[in-house]
């Protein structure tokens, strides 16, 4: 009887492991399923040079319809919505971003830009530049801005902030390649 007992706890205890055995496949199998159907997704700005040449463009291309009040030109860097800081960080359409930036051109008619720095991590782009503005009476402010972007794959801006820093250049965020600029 005594042996009988002890066979049927050495059996529960092989049941038991067999048990936490399967689980544990289950888990591995589900994850993998997971993992299957979870489409591979290609960054859209993949660090290499070809990005930097392009993202240098962009970046003084936006600058360039900045200083000179260019709509067209400026709002085809945005997509047609956009998560914009000064719409109280809502998404609105291009038409409402554009509406603000020329505000913005009406009480600073003259602007220049210096670009500094443009950084990136996938599709996480940062602009920083030295921003000069003066208006009709010429009351002028200057300082140095950084923009952060977020870019769907078509390069457009769907996610825009900026930060003004008055004193001091602002640096990168860390781990986003850095793009030089000195390269024509």
């Amino acid at each position: 009887m005594e042996q009988l007992r002890l066979q049927y706890k050495l059996l529960q205890a092989e049941q038991s492991a067999a048990n936490k055995r399967i689980d544990a496949l289950k888990q591995k199998l589900a994850e993998k399923a997971r993992c299957k159907e979870a489409p591979r997704v290609h960054p859209i700005n993949p660090p290499c040079l070809e990005t930097d040449a392009c993202l240098r463009q962009t970046a003084i291309a936006y600058l360039k319809a900045r200083k000179q009040g260019n709509a067209s030109a400026l709002s085809r860097h945005f997509a047609p919505d956009c998560n914009y800081q000064y719409a109280n960080n809502r998404e609105v359409p291009n038409e409402m971003v554009m509406n603000n930036i020329r505000e913005l051109w009406e009480k600073w008619p003259q602007r220049s830009y210096r670009l500094l720095k443009v950084a990136y991590r996938d599709n996480h782009v940062e602009l920083i530049y030295i921003y000069k503005y003066a208006d009709q009476r010429n009351h002028s402010i200057q300082g140095y801005a950084k923009e952060k972007w977020e870019t769907n794959s078509a390069g457009q801006i769907i996610h825009w902030r900026e930060e003004l820093h008055p004193g001091t250049s602002p640096a990168e965020s860390a781990g986003y390649r850095l793009v030089p600029l000195n390269i024509k």
